[in-house]
């Protein structure tokens, strides 16, 4: 859940973290 909405991601590499997608895809930082 981010921001009130439930997020789905397919075709996940599985060596990265949730931190990583996060920060490099949403650009969140905080």
């Amino acid at each position: 859940v981010l921001d009130g909405q439930v997020i789905e991601v397919d075709e996940v590499d599985p060596n990265r973290t949730v931190l990583q997608y996060l920060r490099e895809d949403l650009l969140r930082a905080g």
